[in-house]
């Protein structure tokens, strides 16, 4: 236990100080609170230090130590905090130069951005952030039973709409035949060139290949 009278001279010669500091003198009032039995008042008339300070000082150790978590330390409870907080933004959205406010909304996250736009009553962030409640509120079977729902409408509108999808890529296959019979006749063909028409031609079987595989017409081939 460390001695009264140190304690005391040693908040004195560091209430000047910086933060640190002020962290420093904090413990040793807590020392003279807790090991020494002084009261708030004490500590404030034997260490000059305001007595309102003393008070909110204590306050804010004995929240940090309540958490019964290792968090930094901290000078200001909680709930004074959250009123300087609070007081800090209301100036800052209220004086602030708008081009100073819009860059620190454009700067949050997506999400919180959204939430910010939504309270603000921009009516598309409040449809959006609607969504993306509902979105993480819904439940692994209710998801499944989406997707089996959009595959249900979705799925004859595909089956329609692949015979034109089959079409437009005989179509643009015929016009790339055409023109490399074309660059044939001129003589226009260069390594790099054919180079260029193998690599997109590898792909372009890698994909067929799989669409065979798909359609079945792997095991017919064989």
């Amino acid at each position: 236990m460390t001695d009264a009278v140190v304690l005391v001279n040693e908040i004195k010669t560091l209430s000047e100080r910086r933060h640190g500091d002020k962290l420093a003198i904090q413990s040793r009032m807590v020392a003279l609170r807790d090991e020494h039995g002084w009261s708030k008042h004490r500590i404030a008339d034997e260490t000059a230090v305001p007595r309102a300070t003393v008070i909110r000082w204590l306050e804010a150790w004995d929240e940090t130590k309540a958490k019964g978590v290792q968090v930094d330390p901290r000078l200001t409870p909680i709930a004074e905090q959250s009123r300087s907080d609070r007081a800090v933004a209301q100036r800052v959205l209220r004086e602030a130069p708008m081009e100073q406010v819009e860059q620190l909304i454009n700067e949050l996250p997506k999400e919180r951005k959204q939430q910010v736009m939504a309270a603000a009553g921009s009516g598309y962030h409040q449809a959006r952030v609607a969504h993306d409640e509902r979105e993480r509120n819904l439940t692994p079977l209710e998801r499944s039973e989406r997707v089996a729902a959009q595959e249900a409408v979705t799925r004859p509108v595909r089956d329609a709409m692949a015979p034109f999808g089959a079409f437009g890529i005989a179509s643009y296959l015929g016009r790339a035949t055409e023109t490399l019979k074309e660059l044939i006749a001129d003589h226009s063909l260069t390594t790099e060139v054919i180079q260029e028409i193998e690599e997109a031609n590898a792909e372009w079987q890698t994909e067929l290949e799989v669409a065979r595989a798909m359609a079945g017409l792997e095991e017919v081939s064989r």
